[in-house]
């Protein structure tokens, strides 16, 4: 995707998961990132994750990249993504994570308990999105935390649902991922194997999002030709 290493996985222990994730390719370089979990035993949760998500994604494609990296634009954009699903009667309630990464930044926000980490290539883990909890979106009273930081030069971007962090431990999460890092096709799989039960199966809904800079290789320097050497020895 781009300048960018991504991974996504959904997976439910039922037919119809109330988890949502998507990723947004945006101009100049930028990645966002959009994750969401239906509130469970209340009604329509999946509903209003799909419209959250929606909302989301195109408020992000219709902002500029300095709008993407100033955290006061997502925290009016939340609130206007609450009042709008607040106000649909189909929706219930949900969280949401939403975040723009560039090679220089990483700015969001969230609502709930789904989270946002950075996990380095040493297994060291900076949460994101501390504070980001109750009201959940879909009241019209919820208080998104933003979030920005500069983009650390190497390490691993993770965005899940509540179904991976509510089951394992930050430890787990930590080794899998950056020893993993080179390859995030086999970390989300191996991210999930983690929230399954003794006995295999998931106990919630799941849903991740991993995404790395990809290293750019240096440039390879051809040396002149022959006839580049003579033409430039002649111009001296």
């Amino acid at each position: 995707m781009g300048m960018y290493n991504t991974a996504r996985l959904l997976d439910s222990y039922r037919e119809a998961s109330e988890d949502r994730a998507e990723f947004v390719p945006l101009p100049e370089d930028a990645l966002a990132l959009i994750i969401a979990d239906g509130v469970g035993g209340r009604e329509n949760g999946g509903d209003a994750a799909t419209r959250a998500v929606e909302l989301t994604h195109g408020s992000v494609t219709t902002a500029t990249t300095r709008e993407l990296s100033d955290p006061r634009f997502w925290e009016q954009m939340f609130r206007r993504v609450d009042e709008a699903v607040s106000n649909n009667e189909t929706c219930g309630e949900t969280t949401l994570v939403a975040l723009c990464m560039t090679p220089s930044r990483i700015t969001g926000a969230s609502v709930g308990d789904s989270e946002a980490w950075w996990v380095s290539e040493t297994g060291s883990v900076r949460v994101l999105t501390e504070g980001g909890r109750k009201p959940y979106l879909g009241r019209g009273m919820s208080v998104p935390v933003t979030f920005a930081l500069s983009t650390p030069p190497t390490g691993t971007l993770l965005a899940a649902t509540d179904g991976l962090f509510k089951y394992t431990d930050a430890g787990q999460i930590a080794r899998v991922v950056s020893r993993g890092a080179s390859d995030l096709q086999v970390v989300a799989p191996a991210l999930r194997g983690l929230a399954r039960s003794s006995s295999g199966v998931l106990h919630d809904d799941f849903a991740v999002l991993l995404a790395s800079v990809e290293e750019q290789a240096p440039a390879k320097h051809t040396p002149p030709s022959l006839w580049e050497r003579i033409a430039g020895a002649f111009a001296r």
